[in-house]
């Protein structure tokens, strides 16, 4: 697949927005909706890539945020413990944001068992700045906050950007709700050298039984 990246800003983003909605719109029938989100990720609740996740899946259902208060890249699937875990929390835009003082594994843990008054039904954890490949989602804090989730039987997504991220809108889309006790990755990445190329793919890791 062809992402093409033009002049204006946020067009690196358009692609993987765009396969996110495809992959959530019909995620329910329309009997079961609104459904509930839980988005996070570790770059912090700050960070663009987060932003842009909420904009354009609050649409969607019941939207919750529970992210790192400051940025937690590459700690793996560690835990925060042995000290007070500070929590700011406020409304906006009809959604509850939580700014945890934790890695990115803890976020979720607290969200989906201290937190949320419902467990939610899809965990989304992104957009992370640079791609998560290889060996490198073993140390991704992107990618603890979806496996926290699967462990759980929860369906989760880790979405990552090799290249800046904008927020940026997408149109939506129709494919299947991703199994509980699946992670599913998207990666979107677009070359540095060939500025109107890029490519996308997807990675599946599986909770273990």
């Amino acid at each position: 697949m062809r992402i093409t990246r033009g002049c204006r800003s946020g067009l690196c983003l358009f692609a993987g927005l765009m396969l996110l909605v495809v992959s959530l719109s019909q995620a329910f029938s329309p009997g079961q909706q609104p459904f509930r989100i839980l988005i996070s990720n570790d770059d912090g609740f700050q960070s663009p890539g987060i932003k842009a996740l909420f904009d354009r899946l609050r649409s969607l259902g019941e939207v919750t945020v529970a992210a790192p208060a400051a940025n937690q890249s590459l700690v793996g699937h560690g835990f925060t413990f042995g000290r007070p875990i500070n929590i700011e929390s406020w409304e906006t835009e009809g959604s509850r944001w939580f700014a945890i003082a934790a890695t990115p594994a803890t976020c979720v843990r607290m969200a989906l068992t201290s937190l949320l008054p419902h467990l939610p039904d899809i965990v989304v954890s992104g957009i992370n700045k640079g791609e998560n490949t290889g060996v490198v989602t073993f140390s991704s804090g992107t990618v603890s906050c979806a496996r926290e989730a699967a462990y759980r039987d929860i369906p989760a997504i880790a979405v990552s950007c090799g290249g800046r991220v904008y927020r940026e809108t997408a149109p939506r889309g129709q494919e299947k709700r991703p199994p509980s006790g699946n992670l599913p990755q998207r990666q979107f990445s677009g070359s540095s050298h060939e500025p109107d190329q890029g490519s996308a793919r997807d990675q599946a890791g599986q909770a273990p039984s």
